[in-house]
């Protein structure tokens, strides 16, 4: 059986008009995996859901980019201050829906507050059978060291797919 892997970045401005594919982290991450053959899905840590829509979940796949679709919120920490708690049971509550149709989900970050709420999910919210399938790396601010971090994780990825698959 091939290996269900599931890949989240951060949100971005496309959420505007419901396309993550329109920022520069997506798009490196869908020609990578496009290059390389491999079957990841992906997804973001968006707080949109949770606070423009009422929702508890701030995980959205690649497939329900129309939850997010006419909303642009930059996740500031000024902006998240005091509301990192309600987004950590969102994240949670996300993976959770979600984590039954992966093997491993790999949380790619480069935001502050999505970093300290993933973090709060991951060691306070969540089963340890869900922990376990979690890869979780945070890279601060720095754009190329962040594109280089998703190369360099579905390049992993393949290597596992390909070890498994053979």
């Amino acid at each position: 059986m091939a290996l269900r892997v599931l890949l989240l970045l951060p949100c971005n401005s496309g959420a505007a008009v419901g396309d993550y594919f329109r920022g520069q982290f997506w798009r490196v991450a869908n020609n990578r995996r496009r290059k390389l053959g491999v079957e990841i899905t992906l997804g973001a840590i968006d707080c949109i859901p949770v606070f423009a829509r009422g929702e508890d979940d701030a995980v959205v796949l690649e497939t329900e980019m129309h939850r997010v679709f006419g909303y642009d919120v930059f996740p500031s920490m000024d902006r998240l201050k005091g509301k990192l708690g309600r987004l950590a049971r969102a994240i949670a509550n996300g993976l959770m829906r979600i984590e039954k149709n992966f093997d491993k989900i790999y949380i790619l970050l480069n935001v502050k507050a999505y970093a300290i709420a993933t973090e709060l999910a991951i060691n306070n919210f969540l089963p340890k059978h869900v922990k376990q399938k979690i890869v979780f790396r945070y890279v601060p601010g720095n754009p190329p060291r962040f594109t280089k971090l998703i190369v360099t994780t579905i390049e992993e990825i393949a290597r596992i797919a390909n070890t498994e698959n053979s």
